[in-house]
């Protein structure tokens, strides 16, 4: 049924291109190049869930009520700008402002995609699929990403040059704008023909935003999803420092040993990052099948995620002192990613079955900024724990934050939280 359905090959379509992110593997290596201390970093990250906090929840009121699309042709601009900002910018200041466009991208995109798929799918009567498609959609979104890390590696190799490798990201995404302002017009929703009113759109969007908070269930998912977001974006970038500086100290004597720092990392970290979103993309399509296990009342994703965080900091406080001990960390990081993508499609089918489907993009950036708010919170702690401890105290971090989301989630699971 879903190769059959060619929007769906679409939406894939617009998962592969905007994943076309060639500066993933080597942002915090470019943010360092450019004098940044990690507690900046995570402060410049923190600045970015800032801006998407505030933008994020009327940005989804408008793409619901005045055109889905137009909100994802504004969010490419957006992250067009922002690009080309972090390829030029030096100083704090330009970084900040390239920052705040590439937020101004993510909060004009958040939920508003997820929100279109949801919605073909129930026009066309297969709301049960909601997981499996979506699992679907987003593997190729990670495929995607393998491709891209394959050629960004290979860009950086051929360029010798970390900065410019943003400007190769603009091609895809003017690509991805043309692909969303083509879609069909019913996708725009329910409500998404009326005409715009500020007074309206102010008005529904505080009296659903609490509507959301005020849902047991969905603020249950709210707080799941914040810290899997969280833990996602601010730890995986770890592994950039951590191999890069494994690398620098083996095969010195050979090919990779006698490239320059800025080869070697093209190399490694391109390698590297393909598999793990080729992992990422398996995980994604084969979520539906854990759906029993994540359902279940005892926290066993939390669990495992708290292993992944002891994985990590196991692995990096031994690096140098053991042997392999670099394979243990980045097997912490490759399980973090591993559960992170097989989790997302489930939580967001719960989310949906939930939520009323007038204001799809709306709770789901509802969602984002809850996300946008742990974010805001653990990057720059876990800034200030690295420049404190290295990288063995953000895998501490993870375990303690999984724990403590864990035995919430039993808590909530034990006390019939899903209901309203």
């Amino acid at each position: 049924m879903i190769r059959s359905d060619r929007l769906l090959w679409r939406f894939s379509l617009y998962g592969f291109l905007k994943n076309q992110q060639y500066y993933e593997p080597f942002f915090m290596l470019v943010l360092l190049a450019k004098g940044l201390s990690y507690l900046e970093i995570g402060l410049l990250y923190s600045f970015r869930e800032i801006c998407v906090n505030l933008m994020g929840v009327p940005a989804g009121f408008l793409a619901d009520m005045h055109g889905r699309r137009r909100s994802l042709v504004a969010c490419f601009a957006a992250y067009v700008a922002s690009f080309a900002g972090f390829a030029f910018g030096t100083g704090l200041p330009a970084l900040f402002g390239s920052m705040f466009a590439f937020a101004v991208g993510e909060s004009f995109r958040s939920g508003t995609h997820k929100a279109m798929i949801f919605h073909h799918l129930r026009l066309a009567g297969r709301d049960a699929e909601k997981a499996v498609v979506y699992g679907f959609t987003r593997s190729w979104s990670k495929t995607g990403s393998a491709v891209s890390s394959l050629l960004s590696g290979l860009l950086v190799f051929c360029t010798g040059n970390l900065s410019q490798i943003f400007l190769f990201a603009i091609p895809p995404y003017l690509a991805n704008m043309a692909n969303v302002a083509t879609y069909p017009a019913a996708l725009e929703g329910e409500i998404g023909k009326t005409s715009f009113s500020v007074k309206t759109a102010i008005a529904t969007m505080l009296r659903e935003t609490m509507r959301c908070v005020k849902h047991r269930g969905l603020r249950g998912i709210f707080v799941e999803s914040a810290v899997l977001q969280s833990m996602e974006k601010t730890v995986k970038g770890y592994l950039q420092p951590l191999m890069l500086a494994s690398a620098s100290g083996l095969a010195l004597s050979g090919t990779i040993g006698e490239m320059d720092p800025v080869r070697r990392s093209a190399v490694v970290l391109g390698v590297l990052y393909f598999f793990l979103n080729a992992v990422a993309a398996w995980a994604s399509r084969s979520a539906h099948r854990f759906d029993a296990i994540e359902r279940r009342r005892l926290p066993l994703p939390w669990f495992a995620l708290a292993a992944a965080g002891g994985f990590v900091a196991t692995g990096s406080w031994l690096q140098g002192r053991v042997p392999g001990a670099t394979g243990i960390a980045a097997v912490g990081f490759l399980f973090l990613v591993l559960l992170a993508n097989i989790w997302r499609p489930l939580l967001l089918d719960r989310l949906d079955d939930l939520s009323d489907s007038r204001y799809g993009a709306a709770v789901l950036s509802v969602e984002a900024q809850f996300g946008s708010i742990a974010v805001m919170v653990c990057a720059p702690l876990a800034g200030a724990v690295a420049d404190r401890f290295g990288i063995a105290g953000v895998g501490m971090f993870v375990m303690a934050a999984a724990l403590a989301t864990g035995f919430h989630s039993y808590l909530r699971k034990g006390s019939g939280a899903a209901a309203a």
